[in-house]
């Protein structure tokens, strides 16, 4: 991270998936007025199957939070007074940042940091990662915040903490050959705390993908989860579930 903070300035990463070229990560700084100081991408990042196969689930906080938003932030020359993203894998990379870091929910996403946002005066806006550097209480925000509803399986880092796993479930076959690479689609699953799927929706859905969207969640619906922790309580969890097809 830069040592020269701009008081005012506010950083913004991205990262944009397709499914030939890979993951493009974009990091953007703009001062008090909105006007961009920076701007730095990166080359596209494709996975490889080993990759796929060891980090699973966790391969997109993986790829955001550890790959591609580290090599960001590392070329930034001004450190903003906090850093927004659109995307809850890039939370990942607040584990390494003393900056706080904002994830902008979409309309519609769940609300599992109402007191955070409340405190900061933010509308729409939640403090899922905040270093104790950063932000002093956070941590007394962070529990009120996920007290009611179903919690935000990146929060589940604490001890007695553990995300849900897959107990039963398997890749639907693709609705359709024709492409010869197959897309991923990433479904946001609401994991009761009998480890049912209770609600599933697509994460960011595309029109051109909508037959492997159906097909994707008409398999979800059946899968069968480990139930999520949260201090050693079984706990109701969103969670989103990136979802291959079988050829």
């Amino acid at each position: 991270m830069p040592e020269n903070r701009s008081s005012g300035a506010f950083g913004f990463l991205t990262v944009v998936a397709h499914e030939a070229w890979g993951h493009t990560g974009g990091y953007l700084i703009l001062n008090a007025s909105g006007r961009p100081l920076e701007f730095h991408c990166t080359a596209p990042v494709r996975p490889n199957r080993a990759q796929e196969i060891l980090y699973g689930q966790t391969l997109l906080p993986y790829l955001y939070g550890e790959q591609i938003g580290p090599t960001l932030v590392r070329r930034g020359s001004v450190e903003p007074v906090a850093l927004f993203t659109d995307l809850a894998p890039v939370l990942a990379l607040g584990e390494s940042l003393a900056t706080p870091l904002v994830w902008v929910r979409e309309a519609g996403e769940p609300d599992s940091a109402t007191g955070a946002m409340l405190a900061l005066g933010l509308a729409g806006l939640a403090v899922l990662r905040t270093p104790q550097t950063a932000m002093a209480g956070a941590g007394q925000l962070d529990s009120a915040a996920t007290s009611e509803g179903a919690i935000e399986a990146s929060e589940l880092t604490g001890p007695g903490d553990r995300p849900p796993q897959l107990l039963a479930g398997s890749p639907p076959p693709a609705p359709s050959q024709d492409l010869a690479l197959l897309p991923t689609v990433v479904c946001r699953l609401r994991i009761d705390a009998s480890g049912r799927v209770a609600e599933a929706k697509v994460f960011r859905s595309r029109v051109e993908l909508a037959a492997f969207e159906e097909a994707a969640l008409q398999a979800v619906a059946s899968y069968r989860f480990q139930p999520g922790q949260r201090a050693g309580r079984l706990v109701e969890v969103w969670i989103n579930w990136p979802l291959s097809f079988g050829r």
